[in-house]
């Protein structure tokens, strides 16, 4: 399924990056887990599904998130979106989330 950079940036940062705010995350975790999450499973899930989401795409591991803040985070998505593209294909982990 294709997801905003911004929605997948989001988890692989621990930035708030994504267009739809708090829907983007909930809609991409609730995908890569396969569950339904509720609030206080979020940090939780974002961290268990981060290395598969940088496995499918190791280069997003070299963004730098340490200057974001809310005067420059569309700034950020825009430079996100001309390097990697607007969206971004990403597989279900959610065998592995029924795993653990």
């Amino acid at each position: 399924m294709k997801f905003h950079i911004g929605d997948i940036a989001s988890i692989t940062t621990n930035k708030l990056l994504s267009p739809t705010k708090m829907e983007g995350i909930y809609n991409i975790l609730n995908f890569l887990t396969g569950d339904e999450l509720w609030t206080h499973e979020l940090p939780f899930a974002s961290d268990f599904v981060k290395p598969y989401l940088l496995e499918q795409y190791p280069k997003l591991a070299n963004i730098n998130a340490q200057n974001i803040n809310v005067n420059n985070v569309q700034e950020k998505v825009d430079e996100l979106i001309a390097e990697y593209g607007e969206y971004l294909e990403i597989t279900s982990v959610s065998e592995h989330w029924q795993q653990q």
